[in-house]
């Protein structure tokens, strides 16, 4: 996957595998993206980062499977390219990018699915109303 500059707002949780937060985090996204109604052309991505085949859940992918994430993947390279780009130095992390592709906000620390809600609002608030002539 690629995360696209396509004009819709998006919301990009990045965990580590290795991460106690982020194995606590798994199962609030897993179960928040598979149930939420999810406002028109917000887009969430999950981004793994800080792979390292040294530590505990290692590849990250049968991790996520076990943990029923069902959406969107997107694997940083093995020396940080992603992470390094997006200013990522700690785990979870969250993104919030306007659809103009301004990231407007940035949070560390594991959301509720209450918080995911309200993040995901806030990013469809940022989309242009459509309007009909």
């Amino acid at each position: 996957y690629t995360i696209a500059a396509n004009g819709n707002p998006k919301l990009i949780l990045a965990v580590a595998h290795w991460c106690p937060y982020c194995q606590q985090a798994m199962p609030v996204y897993s179960e928040w993206y598979a149930t939420a109604d999810l406002p028109d052309g917000v887009e969430v991505y999950l981004l793994t980062v800080f792979t390292t085949p040294d530590r505990g859940n290692y590849p990250p992918g049968p991790w996520l499977e076990a943990e029923a994430w069902s959406g969107p993947v997107l694997a940083d390279d093995p020396v940080g390219s992603m992470a390094q780009a997006l200013g990522i130095a700690s785990v979870p992390y969250h993104l919030l990018v306007a659809p103009d592709g301004t990231v407007v906000s940035r949070a560390t620390g594991g959301f509720s699915a209450e918080q995911l809600d309200s993040a995901a609002e806030y990013l469809a608030s940022l989309s242009p109303t459509p309007t009909t002539p």
